[in-house]
């Protein structure tokens, strides 16, 4: 890999100098990792465009372009370069333009009697609407409203147009059934195609709660169930880990996996995987004791699971701003399942951290982007950063990669095959040759060129290993 000359300058845009991580990073089971730019209070070079009173809470990662929200002396969206770190733009809202939906109550008097009626209004949005960004599967750049109190207050989710700003909703959450109570809500997660099918998924702060939108056609659509009727649900979060943990706590943050699975990570725990009837499936603490928190400092949150040619990894937040490395990151390579049990420690980046400033929003995030080569491998940048102390870009590329054949940068898409229960069946998303497996890795049963089969008659969790199309799925499944 060619390696960046230290000291790129992006004058014209007033961003400090640019430099690179002084760690040295050993190759790990045939992937090595470098640093392209880190601009951090640990490296003395911060990036002043996104720091001071909290301003940028989230980030996220559009083809060869880091996305940084902000809500400082304007609203919107700072631009800088995926590879080198230089800013290149400002994206400013007309917030006017950010529209809600709400319901007021009409008051008429006809005699004595008195009639209240559910009037549909609009108004501008409320709270900050670039508090958090998200990209989907497709592309499309979302921004949102955070709220501290659902009960009364609306969250909106925004699809933005990168060349104008142009803001167009995608979906509104509202109180109008009644059934939501006073959540605070700092940010949000999706998974799909908010133009297509999507799930969107709200954490709320310092309850056990976390709530499930989805996406049809590119409307929202009414939930099943207990919310039949409701375009939401409540999924009750029944453990943590450690169990001590309570809530969410601060500032919690979701990554969905799949139509049945998710992350948490909480401010007084680890980032662990749930179902979405919110039960805790595994957490960090079941990886080996190489890959854990450092110093039991769960305090900022973020996570990220994602492949590269067929192999499972996740990237996690290890540390907050009072230990050493503050703020940093680590790398590992999942075992079967994917499961964090027998998981293979690669990397903790950055190896110094990214800084020690507070960070009362408790964003520690990582992005990941992923590229191919002219032969098929893949390889991937990996963003990280943390509110108040600044962020870094890693690629992470297989031995054999060949830089000079690499194709665009595209965001991590979702994967096409399928694998789910649906009562007591398991279903695919098209024609699948499947094994079964229990955790202990005995094979439970297979089947060839079936979209279902029959779950097994035990309850519990399985792995499933799928290929359809000619294209391999490795999936944790629960019985129930």
């Amino acid at each position: 890999m060619k390696k960046l000359l230290l000291g790129i300058v992006a004058a014209c845009m007033a961003t400090p100098m640019v430099a690179q991580d002084p760690a040295t990073y050993q190759p790990v089971n045939g992937y090595s990792i470098e640093n392209l730019w880190i601009q951090s209070l640990q490296t003395g070079n911060n990036m002043p465009e996104i720091t001071g009173g909290n301003v940028t809470r989230g980030m996220a990662v559009k083809g060869d372009e880091v996305l940084f929200s902000y809500r400082g002396d304007f609203t919107g969206i700072k631009v800088f370069d995926l590879k080198t770190g230089a800013k290149k733009r400002d994206i400013k809202f007309d917030t006017e333009k950010f529209k809600i939906n709400y319901y007021r109550t009409d008051t008429t008097i006809v005699g004595t009697d008195t009639t209240y009626t559910q009037v549909l209004a609009e108004k501008s949005a409320p709270g900050y609407l670039a508090n958090d960004i998200q990209v989907d599967d497709a592309g499309n750049v979302l921004t949102f409203n955070m709220t501290t109190d659902l009960k009364t207050d609306q969250v909106g989710i925004w699809k933005i147009d990168m060349a104008t700003g142009e803001p167009t909703k995608v979906m509104e959450l509202t109180n109008v059934e009644g059934l939501l109570d006073s959540y605070r809500i700092d940010y949000f997660a999706v998974k799909g195609d908010v133009t297509k099918d999507a799930i969107v998924m709200f954490p709320v702060s310092s309850k056990n709660l976390a709530i499930r939108c989805d996406i049809k056609d590119g409307q929202l659509v009414e939930q099943t169930g207990d919310y039949a009727g409701y375009k939401f649900k409540e999924i009750t979060i029944q453990k943590y880990s450690p169990e001590s943990a309570v809530d969410n706590s601060y500032g919690p943050r979701i990554a969905i996996i799949d139509n049945d699975y998710f992350y948490l990570d909480g401010f007084s725990s680890e980032a662990a995987l749930y179902d979405m009837s919110g039960s805790l499936i595994e957490s960090v603490s079941d990886a080996p004791e190489e890959c854990g928190i450092v110093n039991s400092k769960f305090g900022n949150n973020g996570v990220a699971e994602f492949t590269l040619n067929n192999k499972p990894f996740c990237i996690y937040v290890v540390s907050n701003n009072e230990t050493t490395p503050p703020q940093a990151w680590k790398i590992i390579e999942m075992g079967e399942g994917p499961t964090f049990e027998g998981a293979t420690y690669y990397w903790t980046i950055p190896e110094n951290g990214l800084g020690t400033a507070s960070n009362a929003v408790r964003t520690a995030l990582p992005r990941i982007a992923k590229v191919t080569d002219g032969n098929g491998l893949e390889a991937a940048y990996i963003a990280v950063f943390a509110c108040e102390s600044g962020a870094a870009v890693y690629k992470m590329t297989p031995d054999g990669y060949d830089e000079d054949s690499e194709s665009g940068v595209a965001r991590v898409a979702a994967d096409n095959v399928k694998v789910f229960v649906n009562g007591d069946m398991i279903q695919f998303s098209g024609a699948a040759d499947a094994t079964v497996y229990n955790l202990a890795g005995q094979k439970v049963m297979e089947a060839n060129g079936v979209e279902s089969m029959a779950a097994p008659a035990v309850k519990g969790i399985y792995v499933v290993k799928a290929v359809v199309d000619g294209v391999q799925k490795v999936q944790k499944v629960v019985v129930k």
